[in-house]
């Protein structure tokens, strides 16, 4: 008999495979226009390819580059998917338990539609509705923030190999280095480009590098903009821990823990939609299951994605001059007007509703079919 945790753990990791598989060449464009736009604010771009929208990137890439340039840092991608899902899954099941919510109508494959449904949505005196909601958003926050903190590793060498898989590399990713911090997708959130940079102390400095003075000096400086292009997924692991430290493997952690607050929205709103669908239907179908990703996946970013613009903002290096989150809020609505704190989320759908059906609906398959 296969243990629950070992069967979603399998589950996580197929819908985790899948998804990396799917959004692979829209991250690839996202990272790569991510890395363009810091190239050029500090005055580069001659002789370099020119990324424009998301489908003439794609195209772009693909007459540069061919297939295998639209799935660079795959690899790693599919290393940082597979294990990340695994533990959200795993670790959200667990935390269920322990937060005293009945696994029968709570879990993503045995939800009781007839109990968790508008009967219950609407009857705010029951104890169960507040057990399922305050059981499932505590869960999924705590999952997505075990899944980013043990995954986060895997996501900055990802994020080191995609933009230098320019033809240029090493210059361009030299010339983008400077010009701004690691900047990686966290798997939990719609978060835009994170600018952040490690204070100073906690990069390690070593000294006696044992290699050729030519290749490198005795006292190396560290940061991501002196590290040598890499190879491969191990390649760029040995090399930034040589050159950067073990802290470097962490830059960008505390930021996307906050993202956390996105998935703690999602989770609990796809399991109702989902429930709401087969019950309403008087059937369960994949269609459901697809819907009920998106509808969800639509509702969490919308609430939680001005929170992203306004944390991308002050953590930017460009925004020196903001010492408040209150000050900005009031800076973009007097300036930009609110439109401006969902810039960028309507293209931001294009990459994450697609992962985000694909997910849900691998995982569910796959679980089903180990029961």
């Amino acid at each position: 008999m296969v243990d629950d945790s070992l069967k979603d753990a399998i589950a996580g990791g197929a819908a985790g495979l899948a998804s990396s598989l799917v959004v692979a060449p829209l991250d690839v464009v996202k990272t790569r226009k991510q890395a363009q736009k810091a190239f050029y604010s500090t005055g580069g771009g001659k002789n370099t390819m020119v990324l424009g929208g998301t489908l003439s990137s794609m195209r772009t890439i693909f007459h540069n580059e061919g297939i295998a340039g639209l799935y660079r840092g795959v690899g790693p991608m599919m290393l940082g998917y597979l294990p990340s899902w695994s533990i959200y899954f795993v670790v959200y099941e667990k935390c269920k338990v322990l937060f005293g919510v009945n696994k029968k109508y709570t879990s993503l494959h045995e939800i009781d539609s007839s109990k968790v449904g508008i009967k219950a949505s609407l009857d705010s005196s029951d104890k169960q509705f507040y057990r399922y909601w305050g059981g499932q958003i505590f869960s999924a926050v705590i999952a997505g923030a075990a899944s980013v903190t043990l995954t986060n590793p895997i996501w900055v060498v990802k994020t080191r190999l995609v933009t230098q898989s320019h033809p240029r590399a090493s210059s361009f990713v030299d010339k983008i280095a400077a010009a701004t911090t690691v900047q990686f997708r966290n798997l939990q959130t719609d978060a835009p480009s994170v600018k952040w940079r490690m204070p100073r102390f906690w990069l390690k400095r070593r000294t006696n590098v044992k290699s050729s003075p030519s290749q490198h000096p005795v006292n190396p400086p560290t940061g991501p903009a002196c590290s040598p292009a890499y190879n491969n997924t191990f390649d760029a692991f040995r090399k930034i821990y040589k050159y950067e430290g073990l802290a470097a493997f962490y830059r960008g952690l505390f930021p996307s823990l906050f993202g956390t607050l996105h998935v703690g929205i999602q989770f609990p709103l796809y399991e109702y939609f989902k429930s709401f669908l087969d019950d309403f239907f008087g059937k369960k179908s994949n269609f459901h299951i697809v819907l009920a990703a998106t509808l969800s996946k639509i509702a969490a970013s919308t609430v939680t994605y001005p929170h992203e613009v306004l944390r991308t903002r002050l953590q930017s290096l460009d925004a020196p001059t903001h010492n408040s989150a209150t000050l900005l809020i009031r800076d973009i609505w007097r300036s930009e007007g609110w439109r401006k704190y969902y810039s960028g989320m309507a293209t931001n759908f294009i990459r994450t509703i697609p992962a985000s059906s694909v997910t849900f609906l691998s995982f569910e398959i796959v679980r089903k079919w180990l029961n």
